[in-house]
């Protein structure tokens, strides 16, 4: 369930924009934001509200000496250039480059991937366009939590949380908002919103990390995979669920036929819900017979949530199905790890639904 849904259900915090157009972790568009802030000179009229509020955070964490000695970094009065994804020699790419009079800020931007970008490469290629700020380059890796590698201190680039940013822009903001460029103040309180709510949730895990790196050196490679997964998708699609139904219904009594209402849910998964609303010992049932291009799911629901458990273990009973597990929603499931290209899986599959038809049919009728 995405984070908009579970705003909309009544959770404490509505949702924001960014949760609404469901990109509320897409570092890209964070990047493009933080360019529209950061540039003093944009229609925003927010002036220098941004580019000092994360050079003061700066300013009171980094170590003593960073960038240079004297250098005045919340006095800055222009942005003179900002510039999004600016290509290095060897083609990678940096975040955000922020050129101002006295110094050059350049931001890696982290949502979920981790440290594993060439800071130093970063560092000279600013000192190569900008030779003249040569000692005035200022790192940042901007991130929801705090970044802890050897990379960054080597190469003189400091952690900033979005928490620590937010915190500073709030404090400042009083002096630099009026009461004009209302949709921009709009855009301005619900980025913060976002920002600050995107700090508070967990941190990845090691294991999510880790095929984050993989996927990062594995692009192209999983993208085709991804590709081809999809094509096979296709193949297991309304046609097989719907004729799933069919035969199924071929193999039950009419009066059988009559306790259920099916239909077709995201393409591949055949539904059998108790006709008219019914229920089974106050149980709303329902049986899915998900379609994957490697495996058949059958798994027992309720619409209601009640009772489905105990049900599926009178049925294991009563049949030769027998369903046990646990998939990720809590129902009771059986699954057949064979492609159902294969028709004899097909076959199995129309047999086991209608082993648990007949029970859910027999149960629904005494």
């Amino acid at each position: 369930m995405d984070s908009y849904t579970v705003h909309a259900m009544g959770a404490s915090e509505p949702p924001t924009l960014m949760e609404i157009a469901r990109f509320p972790h897409w570092e890209n568009v964070y990047s493009n934001i933080l360019a529209f802030l950061l540039n003093t000179e944009e229609v925003h009229g927010f002036r220098q509200l941004f580019i000092r509020s994360i050079m003061a955070v700066y300013r009171s964490r980094c170590p003593d000496g960073w960038p240079k000695k004297g250098l005045d970094l919340e006095s800055v009065q222009v942005t003179e250039k900002v510039e999004r994804e600016v290509i290095t020699d060897t083609k990678k790419r940096i975040d955000l480059l922020i050129k101002c009079e006295d110094f050059v800020v350049c931001i890696e931007n982290k949502i979920w991937s981790g440290l594993y970008n060439d800071l130093g490469e970063y560092r000279e290629h600013c000192k190569k366009l900008y030779c003249e700020h040569c000692d005035s380059v200022v790192g940042i890796v901007l991130s929801p939590h705090r970044v802890s590698d050897p990379s960054l201190k080597a190469h003189r680039f400091f952690s900033i949380t979005y928490d620590a940013l937010v915190d500073e822009v709030r404090q400042r903001m009083g002096s630099y908002i009026g009461s004009h460029n209302t949709q921009y103040q709009y855009l301005l309180f619900d980025f913060l919103e976002q920002a600050s709510r995107f700090s508070r949730t967990d941190t990845m895990s090691d294991d999510d990390r880790k095929f984050l790196e993989f996927w990062r050196k594995n692009d192209e490679k999983v993208s085709n995979i991804q590709r081809k997964c999809d094509e096979m998708r296709q193949k297991v699609n309304t046609k097989m669920a719907q004729t799933h139904i069919d035969q199924c219904m071929e193999q039950l009594t009419e009066r059988e036929q009559r306790v259920f209402k099916t239909w077709i849910y995201k393409r591949n998964v055949s539904v059998f819900d108790l006709a008219g609303g019914g229920d089974i010992d106050g149980c709303r049932l329902f049986l899915d017979v998900e379609f994957h291009p490697l495996r058949v799911t059958h798994s027992l629901g309720s619409r209601n949530e009640r009772g489905h458990v105990a049900i599926a273990s009178r049925i294991s009973d009563r049949c030769d199905t027998k369903l046990s597990t646990l998939n990720r929603l809590g129902r009771p499931s059986c699954i057949d790890h064979h492609p159902p290209f294969e028709k004899s899986v097909r076959e199995k599959a129309v047999e086991t639904s209608v082993d648990i038809l007949k029970q859910i049919a027999a149960m629904f009728l005494d």
